[in-house]
């Protein structure tokens, strides 16, 4: 049920996205529309006033009205049948805006503003009115009307496309939106699943010792009051509460770790000297359980690093191979130099990981045994960590292993 809930959840904010992202993109492609055809509607309109200019600059030739003579009968015998077409009416008026001659049907009975549009008989045309003056003086006016309906239907034909492509937009918008929210919120889903994942897995690890030392102390509790005190218990709660504190440390460290910079890494390191070192922490343990414990460092190798953390990876490493290594085998921890890089390796001769497993091997919580690794104190960050620390300082760490032939880690640092 959770998990059909968090579906429906993402699904929800992947289509809410889709539905903002399309109506936003349709917006803006409408308003470029809307100032595309306001473009191109007043260059129609320029384009009718370049023909009506160029067409009263002809007709001037014709018109004298100084001598108050004009000859229009003349202009017209010759110009073509088309070409006369175009044109609505032309009008002469003396200075006083009295007519003095006409052409066609539709004339305006008197002078209208310049480049404007009246409607006459049913019919909006566009005015041309020009001025006609000689040496300064007005003596009259030139006027001539050009339909609109060409201008008019071309603009009625791009407003129905613009209205029809609205719904298509819509859709491929939609289509386009949905593809890219999903690619989008797919990090933001991952990372919230891992946190979910997380937070069981931590959730489970600090249950199962605090549900141990809870136990163990009502036990201890009730043979207090028996007067019967068992030194075991008290061990089984002090290792269990320890056990949380490990875990409790680790998580800790993988949270610094989301941090962009979490280690100081301006110390020089000789990792002979620390590797030795690390190898003498677990020597004892490995004499107790027969493990042959060897370091095999020849020569002193220099890193810039923080020594407290690459120790913490190295101890988690030698800690995982003495785990998973049976008594009467071996762990071999070998470092030299190889060009420009420090290379340790950490082999034993263990029980060998299962190669489907090798990809998750750091992966957080991940066990390869489950039930051994609880068995064994393990949390399942311990590599994690390592692969942490060594990426932070700029390094890689990878595995070799063959099930029931040991494994081999190997961890590569950059030299000074």
């Amino acid at each position: 049920m959770a998990t059909n809930s968090n579906s429906r959840a993402w699904l929800g904010t992947r289509l809410r996205i889709t539905i903002v992202f399309a109506l936003l993109s349709t917006t803006v492609c409408l308003i470029l529309g809307l100032i595309v055809s306001d473009l191109f509607y007043k260059r129609l309109n320029d384009a009718m006033d370049e023909e009506l200019t160029a067409l009263s600059s002809e007709l001037s030739t014709f018109v004298d009205l100084l001598d108050k003579t004009s000859d229009l009968e003349a202009w017209k015998n010759s110009k073509s049948r088309s070409e006369l077409k175009s044109v609505v009416s032309i009008s002469l008026f003396n200075e006083d805006g009295k007519t003095i001659e006409t052409y066609g049907d539709f004339v305006l009975p008197k002078i209208a503003a310049n480049h404007s549009e009246v409607n006459v008989r049913g019919q909006r045309v566009r005015v041309l009115s020009r001025k006609l003056d000689y040496n300064g003086k007005l003596v009259g006016w030139l006027q001539i009307t050009k339909f609109t309906a060409s201008r008019d239907r071309a603009m009625s034909e791009l407003l129905n496309l613009m209205g029809l492509s609205t719904p298509v937009l819509i859709l491929g918008f939609m289509s386009v939106g949905y593809f890219f929210a999903g690619w989008t919120i797919r990090p933001i889903e991952d990372a919230f699943s891992i946190v979910k994942r997380f937070m069981i897995d931590a959730g489970h690890e600090l249950k199962t010792p605090l549900t141990i030392a809870e136990t163990h102390s009502e036990a201890l509790e009730q043979e207090l009051m028996d007067q019967r005190v068992s030194i075991k218990r008290l061990g089984t709660v002090r290792s269990s509460l320890k056990r949380m504190e490990y875990l409790i440390d680790d998580l800790m460290l993988l949270a610094k770790s989301e941090a962009p910079v979490f280690l100081k890494l301006d110390h020089s390191i000789d990792l002979k000297q620390l590797v030795q070192a690390v190898v003498e922490d677990f020597s004892e343990k490995s004499r107790a359980k027969g493990i042959e414990l060897r370091c095999d460092f020849a020569n002193s190798v220099i890193v810039h690093g923080d020594q407290e953390y690459l120790r913490r990876a190295l101890s988690n490493l030698i800690e995982n191979a003495w785990r998973y290594t049976e008594t009467g085998g071996s762990v071999v921890v070998a470092g030299a130099r190889s060009a420009d890089e420090a290379v340790i390796t950490i082999t034993d001769s263990g029980i060998g990981i299962p190669q489907d497993a090798l990809p998750h091997l750091f992966e957080r919580f991940y066990r390869v045994d489950p039930s051994r690794s609880r068995k064994d104190g393990g949390s399942g960050l311990g590599l994690s960590i390592v692969q942490t620390i060594v990426e932070a300082h700029h390094g890689r760490v990878f595995v070799q292993s063959q099930l029931g032939h040991g494994s081999r880690f190997t961890i590569k640092l950059p030299t000074c």
